[in-house]
């Protein structure tokens, strides 16, 4: 399936010193790519990176995340994707649902909430 180019929401908002992203999924030029949970997470969290650039943060930025997967028996190797990417702590605060994503081919959808600097 293909995804719409220009959908009617804003890849991030910055509201003051946070940065709020949309929720990003394993998208590569409209189509959903990445073989298992595994591999979606991994080009999800590149996708959020890439619109924490856009915004001024990192990864290193982000203090909350929420995930959504499709099938309670991913958890652990989302986990395992996931921890690949905050390696270090303090890591964010998370939340993990299980739920249908709009697009069937999606195993993981991931939101985030970064902090900038004050100044």
């Amino acid at each position: 399936m293909t995804i719409d180019a220009a959908p009617p929401y804003s890849p991030f908002q910055r509201v003051g010193d946070l940065v709020y992203v949309s929720g990003q999924i394993a998208l590569h030029d409209g189509v959903v790519t990445g073989a298992g949970i595994g591999e979606q997470t991994a080009i999800t969290m590149g996708n959020v990176e890439r619109v924490l650039a856009e915004a001024g943060a990192t990864l290193s930025m982000v203090r909350k995340v929420n995930a959504i997967l499709t099938d309670r028996a991913d958890f652990a190797r989302f986990n395992a994707a996931y921890a690949l990417v905050f390696t270090a702590g303090p890591r964010p605060a998370r939340t993990t649902i299980i739920a249908q994503l709009p697009n069937a081919e999606a195993l993981v959808e991931i939101e985030v909430i970064a902090e900038l600097p004050a100044g």
